[in-house]
């Protein structure tokens, strides 16, 4: 992300600095617009959709706007149509995220396909992972000249940073199945299960050693994926009309792929046991991203007053909770979600009212 952004920075002359995010989005996004150089601005968030409420962004002052970022959670596409527009309509570039959305689409077209640049993560628990890295894709030669400006500069990784990824592969397919999960993310150096806000990190050439894992993964892509929306499908209709839980909300013609399945617990005091009881019991549950892009302090002081006080990216990051889909997950272990999720919502509700 951050070397679309200098590319973009480059092919603007430094004109215009700012970058519109999501107030609810992965952490490295805000980081990464500051590691460019640029300012980060803020849109509120969309509960239902998970992406940019688009009549806030609509009303938004583009005139110091570089681009606009979207965000794709979970493998869930945003309404990248109409964010599409909304960029044309006032001239800015859009640069569209879908670091979690491998394979997703939206009218038909895949996430990352829109707007000037599109991203791909193969980092961790992605959907084609090869334990770091990312793939930029562009349809414009401009573009792609300036990306190639920025590329051919990066370091290559030393060999004591390969010896160390490629031990982490082997522990990560090691332990991924549920039942197991918990040992690698109490190994701190695979940066699991944490999200911390963070500028310092390594920009440097992919990894020649890793290409050959990520070409194999990515022919079996469509098979991964169909499993991910079998497992969230089930979840869905199976934890549909339970009580203090919201189910996510797609936009009628999203396709999501569902990296994780997210839902909300609309209480926060359910939601502590639920996370809680789903770990202990073997599942890989997770309350995300710990607060809004807008209070990460190292942004919030450059905010204006009024996208310092949105609201939508606070109540998210107090009421998601995200489920394992991968293909290591087994019936049993999607039976074990739904059974918790259901009593911890339940508990001390008569007929779906909670009691006083």
């Amino acid at each position: 992300m951050m070397l679309v952004l200098r590319s973009l920075k480059a092919l603007s002359n430094g004109r215009k600095t700012e970058v519109v995010v999501p107030s609810y989005t992965c952490y490295s996004v805000p980081a990464s617009i500051r590691k460019a150089g640029l300012a980060v601005r803020v849109c509120d968030v969309d509960s239902a959709t998970l992406g940019y409420d688009l009549r806030q962004l609509e009303r938004m002052d583009f005139s110091n706007v570089l681009c606009i970022v979207t965000s794709n959670l979970y493998g869930i596409p945003d309404d990248l149509p109409a964010v599409e527009r909304i960029a044309s309509r006032y001239g800015v570039r859009l640069l569209d995220d879908a670091a979690q959305c491998m394979g997703g689409r939206a009218d038909g077209r895949f996430a990352g396909t829109f707007g000037d640049a599109g991203i791909f993560s193969l980092d961790k628990g992605k959907n084609v992972t090869t334990i770091e890295g990312g793939i930029i894709v562009t349809r414009f030669d401009e573009m792609a000249d300036a990306l190639q400006a920025e590329t051919v500069t990066l370091p290559s990784s030393d060999l004591s940073r390969n010896i160390a990824t490629f031990l982490k592969i082997i522990l990560y397919a090691a332990f991924l199945r549920p039942r197991l999960y918990w040992i690698p993310t109490r190994l701190p150096f695979l940066g699991l299960g944490s999200t911390v806000y963070s500028e310092e990190y390594a920009v440097e050439k992919y990894k020649p050693f890793l290409s050959g894992l990520g070409i194999r993964l990515l022919d079996r892509l469509r098979e991964i994926n169909e499993i991910r929306i079998e497992n969230a499908e089930f979840l869905m209709k199976e934890l549909e009309g339970t009580p203090n839980l919201a189910l996510p909300s797609p936009g009628g013609n999203a396709s999501p792929v569902y990296l994780r399945f997210p839902v909300r617990i609309l209480d926060e005091e359910r939601r502590t046991r639920c996370i809680a009881e789903l770990n202990r019991s073997g599942i890989s549950a997770s309350s995300s991203y710990p607060g809004a892009v807008n209070d990460i302090p190292e942004v919030r002081h450059g905010l204006r007053d009024e996208e310092a006080r949105l609201p939508g990216g606070r109540t998210l990051a107090k009421q998601i909770v995200t489920l394992p889909t991968h293909p290591y997950v087994r019936r049993n272990d999607l039976v074990t979600m739904i059974d918790v999720i259901r009593r911890e919502c339940t508990m001390g509700t008569a007929f779906g009212i909670p009691r006083q």
